[in-house]
C-alpha cells in the first residue's frame, strides 16, 4: 500500500510541477538513454544479475555482495539492451510506423457509437 501511495504522489508531483528542479535528472542524456533501453533492460535483466552473482559471490557481508552484484549486473545488462533496442527493437519499431502509414484499402470503420443503443 505505501508503495502505491508513494508511486502516485511521484506521477502527480511530476504532473503538476513538471519544472521543478527535483526531477532535472529526468532531462539527463544517461536518464534519456535509459528510458529507450529500458524494455531490453527489463528483458535482459536477469541474464545480467545471474552473471553477476555467480562473478561476486564471496563469504563475507551480503549487503556488500548485494551491493556489488546489482552493480556489476547493471554494467552487464546495459550494453546487452542497447545491441537488442538497436539490432532488433528500433527496426520492428520502424518496421511498424512503415506499415502503419502505408494507405488503408478496403478498411472498414467496425466502431460503435454510443448513439447506435
Amino acid at each position: 500500500m505505501l508503495e502505491t501511495l508513494s508511486s502516485g504522489c511521484l506521477i502527480a508531483l511530476i504532473a503538476f510541477a513538471p519544472d521543478s528542479k527535483l526531477f532535472r535528472f529526468l532531462d539527463a542524456t544517461w536518464s534519456n538513454f535509459f528510458g529507450q533501453v529500458s524494455y531490453s533492460f527489463y528483458l535482459l535483466h536477469m541474464i545480467g544479475l545471474s552473471i553477476a552473482v555467480r562473478l561476486t559471490s564471496f563469504e563475507g557481508s551480503p549487503i556488500v555482495s548485494a551491493l556489488l552484484s546489482t552493480a556489476l549486473g547493471v554494467v552487464l545488462t546495459t550494453p546487452l539492451a542497447w545491441i537488442s533496442w538497436r539490432c532488433i527493437e528500433r527496426p520492428f519499431i520502424r518496421l511498424g510506423r512503415r506499415l502503419d502509414s502505408s494507405p488503408k484499402r478496403g478498411f472498414i470503420n467496425t466502431t460503435v457509437s454510443a448513439e447506435t443503443f
